[in-house]
């Protein structure tokens, strides 16, 4: 054999593994780079997923709040002294953890608060009606839901800032 045939002869299995080599490497890299492409992407579907599911709960939970203001103020079941959280659950079909994340996610308040809140406006609106006038508090108490003049008394000056009687007080002397 002549000096470039055995050149050739020697150097042809260097270069084939060279070869195998070098495709090996870019193989492998550019399976990594497809792997981790792919991985980013699932990883964005699979955020884009929870988004849309946050966003319909976010929208159930808006609907049943409209449903629970709807069934106070159509329905006011407030009125009725013993209502309570099973009463609500019962009369929308639904149940106490739902009503319950509506009413402190999307109301930002809870049940007994938002019961009292339309007992008050109640007695309010009899109030500034001149229904005390003919009746007297604890009556007006009672027939907007409150079980207990303590309670009421409560409820009143938390909402209003100030007591029944106070109240009644600064509506005479708006007359004045």
């Amino acid at each position: 054999m002549s000096g470039p045939e055995k050149f050739v002869q020697e150097a042809l299995p260097i270069i084939v593994t060279f070869t195998i080599v070098a495709l090996n490497y870019f193989y492998i890299i550019n399976k990594i780079k497809i792997e981790t492409y792919i991985s980013s992407q699932s990883q964005i579907v699979n955020l884009s997923s929870e988004q849309n599911n946050k966003t319909s709960r976010e929208k159930k939970l808006e609907i049943l709040y409209s449903e629970i203001i709807t069934a106070l103020e159509a329905d006011k079941l407030y009125l009725d002294p013993y209502f309570s959280l099973d009463d609500l659950t019962e009369h929308l079909n639904s149940n106490k953890t739902y009503i319950s994340n509506a009413l402190n996610k999307i109301g930002e308040t809870t049940f007994y608060e938002i019961v009292n809140q339309y007992r008050i406006k109640n007695v309010i609106n009899n109030l500034n009606s001149g229904n005390h006038k003919a009746f007297k508090i604890i009556h007006l108490s009672k027939k907007a839901g409150f079980l207990h003049q303590p309670q009421f008394n409560k409820a009143f000056k938390k909402e209003t800032g100030m007591s029944p009687t106070e109240y009644i007080r600064s509506l005479e002397n708006v007359g004045k």
